[in-house]
């Protein structure tokens, strides 16, 4: 008897094991196909079951819930099985000890989120049939180091690889034609970035805080560049923008602080709100004559520029725009400028020259206070409004040409 339960026992487990499994996963039916909605079982490596039966019919499974498996501490590998095509937003974010996910060429839809913070995962392969990286979808990665996506993929959400600390290399397909915001921001371990071409914007923070990033090339097929785009990437030597760019955003190249000189292309019409500030090796930078509006604090610390020419297409100057540019000796303001800001110049300590053009009005408070080194300064006939401290603390100042116009001069 005894032997003849013996071996009945492989045939049992036969039947019995597939039950066991399937109590370790809560599941929904639609449509006569499975979907996994939570997770009970005792973690480790999971293999996610190809079919469930339910009432003696055996169903696919065919989608993996949203957060259907977030937070599950113990987790450590999981085989997705071919046939899932969906795997929802947030699945198996925050699984904190995963190191290992293999995802079926049958997936075409991954959610947003849908491995984000899992602390430990090294590397992830996307099938080919995904054309969407979604919004954060491997955000907060920490241990990510290798990300293989697949030509089929033409778009990356917002902050989709966000804050992957020790990612150093993502190849973009070149089908991406879109790129969210913050998709790469604070992966600093990333040193090269390839925007393919397609690509008609640079998004918000798109590599904010990158700050082993060396060098960018934006393509030509990019019109605008947006706000912070690349603050913060203080390795950035080089960087080439493409000749259908429009718009330099607000800080977009902030605190750059490797960055030594920059083209600004010819269709450039407004320079952003420090868009360059503290770029504290910038030696140079050219203007094109496209150039309507610089914004205010736009170069503001950047103290090794030396020369600023300002052609005759800018019409306002913010304030600070050149504020404690401490290595500028010559500016030359243009004829299309009416007014020169607030601070635009103080603190630049090495001025020596100024040619102001012959439409501006009006010199803004401290305009160029504790331009220590200035000696001469002639005013246009054009100027009426010398605002308060317009050169106060400009110890070298000896002769100051101002024209009959001038109607107000301030304290």
């Amino acid at each position: 008897m005894g032997r003849s339960f013996k071996s009945l026992l492989p045939t049992l487990l036969l039947f019995t094991l597939p039950a066991m499994v399937q109590a370790h996963f809560d599941y929904t039916t639609n449509n006569g196909a499975i979907t996994i909605t939570a997770y009970n079982g005792p973690g480790g490596a999971v293999s996610i079951p190809g079919a469930i039966v339910v009432g003696g019919v055996s169903l696919p499974v065919t989608s993996i819930a949203s957060s259907a498996f977030t937070g599950v501490g113990s987790l450590t590998n999981v085989t997705i099985p071919y046939g899932v095509t969906n795997i929802g937003g947030s699945a198996f974010s925050s699984c904190s000890n995963l190191v290992g996910v293999a995802i079926p060429s049958s997936a075409t839809n991954i959610g947003s989120s849908a491995f984000s913070s899992c602390a430990s995962l090294a590397s992830l392969v996307m099938p080919d049939g995904v054309t969407a990286i979604e919004n954060g979808l491997l955000a907060n990665c920490g241990s990510l180091t290798n990300v293989t996506l697949p030509d089929s993929v033409t778009s990356i959400g917002s902050s989709a690889f966000a804050s992957c600390s020790n990612l150093a290399s993502v190849m973009i397909p070149i089908n991406v034609t879109s790129i969210g915001s913050f998709a790469f921001s604070f992966c600093t371990s990333q040193t090269n970035v390839t925007i393919p071409d397609g690509v008609t914007r640079i998004e918000n923070g798109l590599l904010y805080g990158c700050s082993s990033v060396t060098s960018a090339t934006i393509p030509n097929s990019v019109t605008n560049i947006g706000a912070s785009a690349f603050s913060g990437c203080t390795s950035l030597a080089s960087v080439t923008i493409g000749n259908s760019v429009s718009n330099i955003g607000d800080f977009a190249f902030s605190a750059c602080a490797s960055l030594s000189g920059v083209t600004i292309p010819n269709g450039v019409t407004n320079i952003g709100v420090q868009a360059f500030s503290s770029c504290s090796q910038l030696t140079n930078v050219t203007i094109p004559n496209t150039v309507v509006t610089i914004g205010s604090d736009a170069f503001i610390n950047c103290i090794r520029l030396t020369e600023v020419v300002i052609p005759n297409s800018v019409s306002s100057i913010g304030d600070q725009t050149f504020q404690n540019c401490a290595g500028l000796t010559d500016v030359r303001v243009g004829n299309g400028a009416t007014s020169i800001g607030d601070f635009t110049f103080a603190s630049c300590t090495s001025l020596t020259n100024v040619t102001i053009g012959n439409r501006v009005t009006r010199i803004g408070s401290d305009a160029f206070s504790t331009c220590s080194r200035l000696t001469s300064v002639t005013l246009p006939n054009s100027v009426t409004n010398l605002g308060d401290y317009s050169f106060s603390s400009c110890t070298r100042l000896s002769r100051v040409v101002i024209p009959n116009s001038v109607a107000r001069i301030g304290k």
